[in-house]
């Protein structure tokens, strides 16, 4: 597991998505009921992996959002050196 496993509270404020995650596995309440109380180890798999799959998705939007960080920086960067560039040209031509 890459990602360490969600606590209790956290699965409860992700419940829908939990739920998408479920029948994306092709599991309703009605199996996941019957799976908590009758194959605990596939239940303990699905934990795990919802906590994988939400960690990787969290990730791709940190890395995106660092992206689009660096690209306006970087646009701002560049915008400041061309206005010192213009203001110290004016000041020589001044």
């Amino acid at each position: 597991m890459r990602f360490r496993r969600l606590t209790e509270e956290e699965f409860a404020a992700l419940e829908p998505e939990f739920v998408k995650f479920l029948s994306s596995q092709g599991i309703d309440a009605v199996e996941w009921q019957k799976a908590k109380s009758e194959k605990p180890h596939k239940v303990e798999y699905l934990l795990d992996e919802f906590s994988t799959f939400f960690g990787n998705q969290r990730l791709r939007e940190l890395h995106t959002w660092k992206k689009s960080r660096m690209k306006i920086g970087g646009f701002l960067n560049s915008t400041k050196q061309q206005h010192a560039f213009y203001v110290g040209f004016r000041a020589r031509m001044a």
